[in-house]
């Protein structure tokens, strides 16, 4: 990912309604992944910038299962966001 791109992501975070200290959090969390993971972010947060505290809730919900180590933690977190994700392309789909 480009720096500019890197900036138009931050950006956007910090127009949204996380606060100064997610913000900071979630900007942190997104310079560590890796293009592959970033692309589709980054296209979903341009779109659909309103998106952005869900995808950061998902991301701590992910660090925190496998920090914790728990499989069925994890299972969950997954399973949530699968929900989110057929919630959310029906309602795209409708747009």
């Amino acid at each position: 990912m480009t720096d500019e791109q890197l900036q138009k992501l931050g950006d956007l975070i910090s127009q949204s309604s996380l606060t100064s200290e997610e913000q900071a959090d979630f900007v942190s969390a997104i310079k560590a992944l890796d293009d592959v993971w970033l692309q589709p972010v980054v296209k979903l947060a341009r779109a659909y910038p309103e998106v952005l505290p869900s995808l950061y809730k998902n991301l701590k919900a992910k660090q925190a299962a496998v920090e914790s180590g728990d499989s069925a933690a994890w299972e969950q977190v997954m399973a949530d966001e699968a929900q989110w994700l057929k919630r959310f392309e029906a309602a795209t789909a409708q747009e």
